[in-house]
């Protein structure tokens, strides 16, 4: 029987690359939308008005998007014949610079609190409890070969699952890692209800 070749059509142009840039305390769009993006890549401050630049981070930032299955077995064979989607994790990870910046210190230690004092700010830590408040995370990048087109990950609830622990060395520069996890939005549709990837086009 002949046969027709398919094509291969390798393109740089969908391939990602850097620098990244993380927002906190971002807005969440309503459903059937994306986080507003300016047309320079940063979050816009009239929709995203008590948002937060995470700025330096020591080398860029990852998402990662992660399915539990659960498998369907029977006692007459060994293989699976069904799989049904147990758990789905969205995270986004990396490691950031500024860590003598107050408002984004108190934001990454969930049990912590501040207090304004004359010329400075005190964060207190422990014992406080509770559910945490949480926020919607945006990691952004521009797409390297289309200047002005950006991609966006939000992360519409969330937390640091890795708290905050940093060196003080005159040989080398602090950095903390972060981990946002994303929690249900329940009031959301299902596959709406943790994250939201934008690509502009």
């Amino acid at each position: 029987m002949p046969t027709t070749g398919t094509s291969r059509p390798y393109t740089g142009v969908d391939v990602p690359q850097g620098p990244a840039e993380v927002w906190i305390k971002a807005s969440v769009p309503s459903a059937g939308a994306a986080v507003v993006l300016h047309s320079d890549g940063s979050l816009d401050a009239t929709t995203n008005p008590s948002a937060i630049f995470m700025g330096k981070l020591e080398a860029g930032a990852k998402w990662a998007y992660k399915e539990t299955f659960f498998e369907g077995k029977s006692n007459e064979s060994p293989n699976s014949f069904r799989q049904l989607l147990q758990q789905e994790e969205v995270m986004i990870s990396g490691a950031w610079m500024e860590l003598q910046n107050a408002a984004k210190l108190a934001a990454m230690m969930a049990g912590s609190t501040t207090v304004s004092l004359t010329g400075s700010t005190l964060i207190q830590m422990g014992g406080k409890g509770g559910v945490p408040p949480t926020f919607s995370v945006v990691l952004v990048w521009q797409q390297p070969e289309a200047p002005g087109k950006y991609i966006s990950v939000q992360l519409y609830k969330a937390l640091n699952m890795a708290g905050v622990e940093f060196d003080i060395d005159a040989q080398k520069l602090a950095s903390s890692p972060f981990q946002f996890k994303a929690q249900s939005v329940d009031s959301r549709a299902g596959g709406d209800k943790l994250a939201a990837m934008n690509i502009q086009s």
